[in-house]
């Protein structure tokens, strides 16, 4: 069965082949587009401030997918996009990033577990 998820898209390094943030956005989002997940709608890209070390500001936005995916399985979908877009794991919190995909929310709900947290815990702090 499918179901809807929204995500959160950040990004505030230059990526080799796509160019500034705002563009790696808007080929996350193609990639969402594809395979096991469909993009419903994307936001506007907004501009903010870094938060934590990072001094680069970041190009945001949010999309609405739609997915046979369970979470943990939507979780490591897009890690696997965002490990494909050159992003390294571990190191600094709040670091700067080609691509950040979080899952905002779920349209069954919550969940919980030691991996991921939705609603995720930071939304309603971030514009």
């Amino acid at each position: 069965m499918r179901t809807s998820y929204a995500i959160a898209l950040g990004s505030n390094q230059p990526h080799a082949r796509f160019g500034r943030p705002e563009a790696v956005l808007r080929a996350a989002c193609a990639e969402l587009s594809t395979g096991a997940t469909r993009l419903i709608a994307m936001s506007p890209i907004l501009r903010s401030a870094p938060i934590g070390p990072s001094l680069r500001t970041y190009a945001n936005a949010a999309a609405l997918i739609d997915t046979p995916l369970e979470p943990l399985e939507l979780l490591a979908h897009l890690k696997s996009i965002e490990a494909a877009f050159g992003r390294r794991m571990g190191g600094q919190r709040w670091r700067a990033r080609v691509l950040d995909l979080d899952i905002l929310l779920w349209l069954n709900g919550a969940f919980a577990d030691d991996l991921l947290c939705i609603p995720h815990r930071e939304m309603r702090a971030r514009p």
